[in-house]
């Protein structure tokens, strides 16, 4: 092949996985799919840009060579340590439910014992990249599911090495004996693992450091490829795969300093060499067979899910999980991963399969990567659903905690914590040291052992069961506080928690602002986000650094905070009336602006006007400044643009409405129809706190905005949110009364 000729090949190849990878992301799906759907659109069974997947596939083979040699850097050994005995169990009996059940399925349809091997090694496997990508999405890879899932990731990646190990010695079966050949492979690799470890611990660590002195980065990069390269080559003469041989040269240099110096260095490599080997896999696929034998494929699609599905929840439920946890796992692993095409590449490469078999489990194979974010999205409402199928299977599986059952006068106002992690072990020990009584639910088993062992009232339970609510007395406790990560969990257990107990106060934490509307919904009283309070405790010890006086730094972080809860919708009722700071000078109905700027520049010439006191510029840029932080367009069409200056001599306010709207780049992304000016002096620091409050809390109320939109006189306006405070204020006074 010609040099211009291959650059051509591989230009074309890397514009249609770009191409591809683009388009799959904006959809949200996996860029290993684009890739391969890539690589079946420009081979040889479709436009035929490329001929002869051969041409690249040596670049493939590197791709898949820096992928081991990375996955062995992400495992150190005492990484193995620190998984539980119960995730090594259930990671460990998903792999062997499935090769075994699929072998015994396989020798049902008349395949061979080779084949039915092959498959179940397939199946046994999960994509890494697609669950943790889509679980990052979902903010739920810190959750109790989350954890158990990446651990059984874990395992299916060390047990791909030892099936790649294995695949050579496959080679010349003819379907029956295959047991000692394997065992031979497992025994050789194993040997040769234990050998080069105890070599290089020695030498490989002094070389790293000499070349590292001596060449710089440039040369450490290109050492440590040769080095990856070269024991790739070591194993495959010796009869093992070359891609074991980089998963030992992974494994080798895991626990050195280096570590996170090599992978920096290695990933981009490794992205686009495995992108080339994807789309060259792609190639070998013929759609053609899809469209011929659509039935057998989607049969066999649904086939790998369910049977995943449940093989993945019983291996679970035998490590004794909670039912839900089985079913977040089951649903979540139901699909085949990555390295199951590294597999099937070598099983075709070493004609272990026919292409019959070879198109279809492939095909079959992309359907489920494609379908796994779906499934993921959709995994807390089935779950919930298959949670009250399976619901005779708790007692044989969940742990039971015998002093589960509070005494009927043990707990009065107490407080109940919704998940033991490191948050809820922090407030207990508070609570605790301060005397005042608690109860926590957790599903961490260990934890729970943990805790009890210390004399906390901690127990194993799931706190979004109405039962396992009841048992710790919900319905007289006086604070709730949800600490689990899992959004889904915090919102089913907030909506629960609400449910059986009306007047409850309810803390729940989320990490992302775009869940605070939901736990708002199902009825928290206040939610903490992670990312803002961290912002707001940077800013407090920067503050305290730069020597700032403590009563201003801690005016600026209470004044951000309810900025903050205005714009979050914090249901808070302050004392002052809004009612008394409006006058009808001070009302504009039907703004003629269409524009956020427009609009803010009419209220505040209306404000000025009405009070002729003030500098309109001064004043405009310190509200446009204050919306290029965060829009003020807090969703549900309404804004509140506001700003602190030392242009107004007290506090102003104008409200203004719109029949059109207003384009106003609100959370929601929908138009503004009510905007409610508040500018004060930096003096007027409580004045303009408690007012921004109070505007959240009249305004929190869809049938009140509509109203107020449709009021055709600025009288009835102020008559409006008259009642609408009278009303708030009723219902306070009724709380505190209970």
């Amino acid at each position: 092949m010609h040099t211009s000729q291959a650059l051509i090949i591989i230009s074309l190849v890397l514009l249609a996985a770009f191409c591809s990878g683009l388009l799959f992301r904006r959809l949200q799906q996996s860029t290993i799919v684009a890739y391969l759907l890539s690589g079946i659109i420009i081979g040889p069974h479709c436009l035929k840009i490329v001929s002869d997947p051969e041409q690249i596939n040596v670049l493939g083979e590197i791709g898949i060579i820096l992928l081991m040699f990375i996955l062995g850097l992400g495992f150190p050994p005492k990484r193995i340590f620190t998984m539980g005995y119960r995730a090594l169990l259930g990671g460990t009996l998903q792999i062997v439910l499935t090769v075994l059940g699929t072998i015994s399925l396989s020798l049902f349809l008349g395949w061979s014992l080779v084949v039915g091997v092959f498959v179940g090694s397939l199946a046994a496997l999960s994509s890494t990249a697609i669950v943790i990508k889509v679980m990052n999405d979902l903010a739920v890879i810190d959750s109790i599911h989350g954890r158990l899932m990446v651990w059984y990731l874990i395992i299916q990646d060390l047990a791909a090495v030892l099936m790649i190990a294995v695949i050579p010695s496959l080679a010349g079966d003819a379907g029956t004996g295959i047991l000692v050949p394997v065992l031979l492979s497992l025994a050789k690799g194993l040997a040769f693992l234990a050998l080069f470890l105890l070599f290089n611990r020695t030498y490989v660590p002094r070389l790293q450091y000499w070349v590292a002195s001596v060449g710089g980065k440039e040369l450490f990069l290109i050492g440590t490829i040769i080095f990856c390269l070269g024991t790739a080559l070591i194993t495959e003469l010796v009869g093992l795969s070359f891609a074991l041989g980089a998963f030992v040269a992974g494994l080798v240099v895991s626990d050195s300093e280096y570590n996170y110096q090599i992978r920096a260095g290695m990933v981009p490599f490794r992205d686009i060499f495995l992108c080339i080997f994807f789309v060259a896999l792609g190639m070998l696929l013929d759609p053609g067979y899809f469209i011929d034998n659509p039935g057998r494929v989607l049969a066999v699609t649904l086939g790998i899910i369910v049977l995943k599905f449940l093989y993945t929840f019983a291996a679970t439920c035998i490590a004794r999980y909670p039912i839900k946890t089985a079913l977040y796992a089951g649903i979540g692993l139901a699909q085949v991963g990555e390295f199951s095409f590294v597999i099937v590449q070598m099983e075709y490469q070493y004609r272990l399969v026919s292409d019959d078999i070879f198109y279809l489990i492939t095909t079959a194979s992309l359907l489920t990567m494609a379908i796994t974010p779906f499934l993921l999205r959709i995994s807390p409402q089935a779950v919930e659903r298959l949670s009250r199928l399976f619901v005779w299977l708790k007692p044989l599986v969940e742990d039971s905690d015998e002093e589960f059952m509070m005494p009927e006068d043990a707990l009065r106002d107490h407080v109940v914590i919704c998940g033991y992690g490191p948050i809820g072990i922090t407030i207990g020990r508070v609570l605790k040291a301060k005397g005042l009584p608690f109860v926590a639910l957790e599903l961490n088993a260990q934890t729970v052992t943990k805790m009890r062992r210390l004399g906390v009232n901690c127990f194993y339970g799931d706190a979004t069961s109405p039962e396992v609510l009841k048992k710790v007395h919900i319905e007289r406790a006086r604070l709730a506080v949800v600490t689990v990560p899992d959004p889904f969990s915090a919102e089913a257990t907030v909506k629960t928690v609400r449910n059986l107990n009306p007047g409850c106060f309810i803390l729940a934490r989320t990490r992302f602002s775009r869940e605070l509307d939901e736990l708002y919904d199902h009825g928290a009283d206040a939610v903490v986000q992670e990312e803002y309070e961290a912002g707001l405790s940077m800013l407090a010890r920067a503050l305290t650094v730069l020597k700032v006086p403590d009563h201003d730094i801690t005016q600026e972080v209470e004044t951000i905070r309810v900025e903050r809860d205005e714009l979050t919708k914090t249901c808070v009722l302050a004392p002052e009336a809004l009612s008394k700071r409006l006058s009808p000078d001070r009302i504009i109905l039907r703004l003629k602006a269409r524009s956020k700027e427009e609009a803010i520049r009419e209220l505040i010439e209306a404000a000025i006007h009405s009070s002729r006191t003030g500098e309109p510029d001064t004043i405009t840029q310190a509200v446009l400044e204050r919306e290029q932080i965060e829009s003020t367009g807090i969703g549900d069409g309404i804004a509140i643009p506001h700003a602190r200056t030392e242009a107004v001599p007290d506090i102003c306010i104008c409200l203004g409405t719109s029949l059109k709207g207003i384009e106003y780049n609100a959370v929601d992304g929908k138009p503004v129809h009510i905007l409610l000016l508040l500018v004060a002096n930096e003096a007027a620091h409580d004045l303009y706190v408690n007012t921004l409050s109070s505007i959240a809390s009249l305004f929190n109320d869809g049938p009140f905005r509509q109203n107020i939109i449709r009021c055709a006189d600025p009288a009835q306006v102020i008559m409006r949110i008259k009642e609408r405070e009278k009303t708030l204020l009723d219902k306070a006074e009724c709380k505190r009364g209970n």
